[in-house]
């Protein structure tokens, strides 16, 4: 669960070690988005459960559009 402030229906969820997910809220029950995620181990990643041998390493997945609905 994230806590994150919601202005004019929009919000972003930004870590610089993990990456950026920003949404917009278009209806009551409907968001959409993008999410980029880009592993940086110089940068503190989130990532804890694998050893990063290489520190100067990235792993750059690149920007994904999503939706979610509820009910």
């Amino acid at each position: 669960r994230v806590n994150v402030p919601v202005t004019s229906g929009r919000f972003t969820i930004e870590d610089p070690g993990i990456g950026v997910v920003t949404g917009r809220f278009e209806a009551p029950d409907q968001a959409a988005g993008e999410a980029t995620i880009r592993y940086d181990a110089d940068e503190s990643g989130g990532l804890s459960n694998f050893v990063i041998h290489d520190r100067t390493a990235l792993c750059d997945l690149g920007t994904v559009a999503w939706v979610a609905e509820s009910g």
